[in-house]
């Protein structure tokens, strides 16, 4: 079973990359997801979600899809009974980037779960897919990191004793 949502960012896909790669700040934006412990190879991350009754679990994932800046996954199971794996395809557009988001589940019980709860796995990715668009509008107001900021200068002259 496989469900794919797209919409366009506000920003570039440099941008949208690096802010859906940051795993830590997920808690921030994202409803269900929270990651930690990343390994020292950014290869794997306890990821603890909530499931379709709202019960959270935690489960270890593999990151197995950077592909700077056009893409980010993962994939994980939940003990041995399905498997899934999520992506974001990220591609260049006229307005900022078009993002992608791909939910795939897997295995005997991964089938028949997708098929009994299609509907709600896709209300809950536009749900994602909202938070993570009302996430990066804010980003996209801020100036990229590292950027100086503007400041206002003030051009009316100022009164001083001088000019008494």
């Amino acid at each position: 079973m496989i469900e794919e949502t797209v919409f366009t960012a506000p920003i570039s896909q440099l941008r949208s990359w690096s802010f859906i790669s940051e795993l830590a700040g997920y808690e921030h934006w994202h409803p269900n997801y929270r990651f930690s412990q990343l390994n020292a190879q950014a290869t794997h991350a306890q990821l603890s979600l909530k499931l379709f009754d709202r019960r959270r679990a935690r489960l270890w994932i593999e990151i197995d899809h950077i592909n700077k800046p056009q893409g980010f996954g993962w994939r994980g199971q939940i003990s041995g009974l399905f498997k899934f794996s999520e992506r974001y395809e990220i591609l260049p557009a006229k307005t900022g980037a078009e993002v992608r988001h791909i939910f795939e589940l897997r295995g005997g019980l991964g089938s028949i779960l997708g098929w009994f709860s299609r509907r709600t796995i896709r209300e809950e990715m536009q749900e994602h897919d909202c938070a993570l668009l009302k996430a990066l509008k804010k980003r996209a107001l801020r100036p990229p990191h590292g950027k100086a900021q503007l400041k206002l200068v003030s051009t009316a002259p100022t009164r001083g004793s001088a000019n008494d």
